[in-house]
């Protein structure tokens, strides 16, 4: 968000004068309850000048912003419905498969597999 009030400060030509900077300064200072010079030290006042444009911004969208009424949306949401079982092609497939198809007929080979485990 403030990327943008940072453009938008820039666009619209947002500098705050000298006079509010000092003003910022004085306030920053009583806040932390030091001397004016040790705020001026501690804080540029490129960044400080930044900050001032960003907060001009803000009001500057404040004024500009437009108020609408929305409609209310109904107050009871119709219900929703259950959601539906899923299953895969490749499950619907085998259980119809498994149905339809009679057992597999012995062979040969398994037959002589039985018959050598009964002996």
């Amino acid at each position: 968000i403030r990327l943008a009030l940072e453009k938008i400060a820039k666009l619209e030509g947002l500098n705050p004068s000298q006079e509010k900077i000092d003003a910022e300064y004085e306030k920053m200072a009583e806040g932390y309850q030091v001397d004016v010079a040790q705020v001026k030290n501690a804080v540029p006042e490129a960044e400080l000048k930044k900050d001032l444009a960003v907060n001009e911004a803000i009001d500057l969208v404040k004024a500009s912003a437009q108020v609408t009424d929305v409609e209310k949306k109904s107050e009871k949401a119709p219900a929703k419905k259950p959601a539906a079982k899923k299953t895969s092609k490749k499950a619907d497939k085998a259980e119809s498969d498994a149905e339809e198809k009679p057992a597999k007929k012995a062979t040969a080979k398994s037959k002589k597999a039985e018959d050598k485990k009964e002996d």
